[in-house]
């Protein structure tokens, strides 16, 4: 609003469902036209029917996809089933579309009518947010904070991030994806719904013997036998956001750990929304649909309750970096209790 303010761009905040509060707007105030940002997520493009269908068949309505370089639409027509097939495609199309932004200049024109002041703290006690989540710490929020974060990124981290940034106890990643879900900061990868081989072997394997059973209380309070997951679990609460690597173990976990696939992609999401800073964002679904559902991934050698899903185990993390440090950070020493575990009968080893 303050940048707005200073290019002499009104900056107008509306409150409620974009289908019923925009299009009336748009009409009070003779506008030409209405551009609006690209997102995948089902929330999103409800608001983009509801407009469509309400706004003037004579104003243009435009889609932009600022949260890639090169818009989804162009970089893949399908759904790609790893990194490896998309990457080349995208590297493809960099010469058209890495390029500058432009900068905004200051509007030559002064508008009739002039936007109405937002009291922000008003705005910010209106909203319908869980208040129990705190706010970390280490991320602050605008602009200028991302930009910060980027510089020291290039300046300190970079040169760790090729050799460790799978290492949760190396301080190697960039660390922007707050400011990149928020949109304070430009960087989707569309999951409308898992392979259908992932489907199948999922359904096949729903009711495989389970080695141990958590409710989502006792995951979102991690309480479980795992010092590792509850660890990765701790530093998602407690600073919005967990390593990258760790996501994968975390959230593969929770598919081992509940009754089906279906209540473990729903706690998943469930935790990842409401802890994390880049929560509710298609990264996140990506992340939980590629742990859980295989999405951009293919199949893999076939075993209990993951079916063809690719494995990740605690073993595996023992190869990869210091997990003991790791635990050491982030456990609680009563998180080593298993009084609350609901358990199985008959609970069986991990598998390695």
């Amino acid at each position: 609003a303050s940048e707005c303010e200073q290019l002499n761009i009104q900056f107008h905040l509306l409150h409620g469902a974009p289908g019923k509060v925009l299009p009336g707007f748009v009409s009070d105030h003779s506008f030409g036209a209405v551009v609006t940002d690209f997102s995948p997520i089902r929330e999103p493009l409800q608001w983009l029917e509801d407009v469509k269908k309400k706004l003037p068949k004579d104003i243009p309505f435009i889609q932009v996809d600022a949260h890639n370089i090169v818009p989804c639409w162009v970089a893949s027509p399908k759904q790609e089933y790893s990194a490896r097939t998309i990457r080349g495609k995208i590297t493809n199309l960099l010469s058209e579309f890495l390029t500058d932004f432009p900068l905004v200049d200051a509007h030559p024109h002064t508008a009739t009518r002039t936007a109405k002041g937002v009291d922000w703290d008003k705005t910010l006690a209106s909203l319908d947010v869980d208040r129990n989540v705190k706010e970390p710490e280490w991320a602050k929020p605008g602009t200028k904070a991302g930009m910060d974060m980027l510089e020291s990124f290039i300046d300190v981290r970079l040169k760790l991030f090729g050799s460790q940034r799978n290492d949760p106890n190396a301080p190697a990643l960039s660390q922007l994806s707050p400011w990149l879900r928020f949109g304070q900061y430009s960087s989707c990868q569309f999951c409308f719904c898992a392979y259908e081989w992932a489907q199948k072997t999922l359904k096949d394997h729903a009711k495989d013997k389970r080695p141990y059973l958590y409710t989502r209380e006792q995951l979102e309070k991690a309480k479980t036998h795992d010092k590792l997951w509850n660890a990765a679990q701790h530093q998602m609460v407690t600073e919005g956001k967990m390593h990258g690597f760790l996501r994968m173990y975390w959230a593969k976990k929770i598919l081992e750990w509940t009754s089906s696939p279906e209540e473990a992609l729903s706690i998943a999401l469930y935790l990842n929304d409401r802890y994390e800073l880049d929560g509710q964002d298609p990264n996140g679904f990506v992340g939980c649909m590629w742990s859980i559902c295989g999405i951009h991934d293919q199949g893999w050698a076939e075993r209990a309750v993951f079916g063809k899903i690719r494995y990740m185990n605690y073993k595996g993390c023992l190869r990869k970096f210091n997990v003991a440090q790791f635990e050491r950070k982030y456990s609680q020493v009563e998180e080593n209790s298993r009084d609350d575990v609901d358990m199985l009968e008959d609970p069986a080893v991990l598998l390695v």
